[in-house]
């Protein structure tokens, strides 16, 4: 009779060539996947029109504030009476640069330009009389023969305020 190691060893002999057959049989036996069939495309429902050109109004129908592109406000510089008015000044319209678009009366400003040349004239004139004047104290100083004169005695002062009188005239011409 076997020993009972040999008979151990039959057993497990046996149990792992039964775990190998039914392994392949699992692997083997699988049936093999069906081949999966598509659906036939179905072509969509529609109907075929050749687009030809033509002019079509349309009409779109919608809210908001409609603004230009530019937009320019005028302000006027000067009072006075409008003698004339550009056809080109209309709301919406356009015009170029320097573009005369108001002509406004012109006579009050001649008449301050004569009063702004009169007082330009008359600032000159007492500059040059200031000047004269301290021609005339430098030479009287010199005559003493006393030390250097002051700015006031020789009027530099009043030249100085004569010139500033002059500029400004001349900036308000």
């Amino acid at each position: 009779m076997m020993s009972t190691r040999a008979r151990n060893a039959v057993v497990a002999a046996l149990v792992l060539l039964l775990g190998g057959l039914a392994a392949y049989a699992v692997l083997v036996g699988k049936p093999e996947p069906l081949p999966e069939v598509a659906p036939e495309p179905q072509a969509p429902l529609v109907d075929v029109v050749i687009a030809t050109p033509r002019e079509q109004a349309l009409t779109v129908r919608t809210q908001g504030t409609v603004r230009p592109l530019r937009e320019v406000k005028l302000v006027s510089r000067v009072n006075g009476r409008v003698e004339r008015v550009s056809p080109r000044f209309a709301v919406g319209g356009f015009f170029a640069a320097n573009q005369e678009l108001v002509k406004v009366e012109d006579v009050d400003y001649r008449l301050a330009i004569a009063r702004a040349e009169s007082q330009v004239a008359a600032a000159k004139q007492r500059l040059a009389e200031e000047r004269g004047r301290s021609r005339q104290a430098e030479r009287e100083w010199r005559d003493l023969g006393t030390s250097e004169a002051n700015a006031l005695f020789l009027r530099k002062p009043q030249i100085a305020a004569a010139e500033a009188a002059l500029r400004a005239s001349e900036a308000d011409l």
